[in-house]
């Protein structure tokens, strides 16, 4: 007898393709999801990056700690700490902008396209 698993995922059919998000209707609608992806986009990319950075002005704060050189001063650490977070701040909203003014371009240029089964 069969007995169906109550944990397992159902299953989609072979042909089904996967869910896509609605077009936006409005072009404001496409100037925030624009900017929303604009903004995933460099958080994905710039992100790390910027970890990386802090990483190394961290370990070089260290580095000068343990040689025996004192505890460094706010004036010598703050480009060292800081820079890596004002570069990872505007990286992001350099990203919202461009896909603020991205968007609406591509949304007008898909609503003029003539669809496949008009």
């Amino acid at each position: 007898m069969d007995e169906i698993n109550p944990y397992s995922a159902p299953e989609a059919p072979m042909g089904e393709a996967r869910a896509r998000r609605p077009p936006p209707r409005s072009i404001f609608q496409a100037t925030r999801r624009g900017a929303w992806v604009g903004l995933k986009w460099t958080t994905l990319i710039i992100g790390p990056v910027a970890l990386l950075m802090l990483f190394l002005g961290l370990a070089l704060i260290g580095y000068q700690v343990v040689s025996g050189r004192g505890t460094p001063t706010f004036a010598a650490t703050r480009g060292l700490l800081l820079g890596p977070f004002g570069f990872y701040l505007s990286s992001c909203l350099w990203g919202v902008i461009i896909g603020a003014v991205l968007a609406p371009l591509i949304y007008l240029v898909r609503r003029d396209r003539p669809r496949k089964g008009a």
